[in-house]
């Protein structure tokens, strides 16, 4: 099974908070296992990495959290958003 990184962006100022969030899943790097992904994100050399992607994709956002999500929470949250 693979990790990933997944980015919770805070509302941004003047939005409504009504509980949906700009996310940005990195699907590179991956990661074999839960720990694996989580030394990745504590590790300060790469938050200059982590912070660019954000930038270049959101602009200067305040970040809410930063979690690792295995594949298959993935999957089944594309699904059930399919069913919409």
């Amino acid at each position: 099974m693979k990790w990933f990184i997944l980015v919770i962006m805070s509302v941004a100022t003047g939005e409504t908070d009504n509980g949906d969030r700009d996310t940005y899943l990195f699907v590179n790097p991956t990661f074999d296992t839960y720990n694996e992904c989580v030394s990745y994100v504590m590790n300060t050399d790469n938050v200059p990495f982590i912070s660019h992607k954000i930038i270049m994709n959101y602009g200067f956002r305040s970040i809410e959290n930063i979690i690792c999500v295995d594949q298959n929470k993935i999957k089944k949250h594309i699904l059930k958003e399919q069913d919409v």
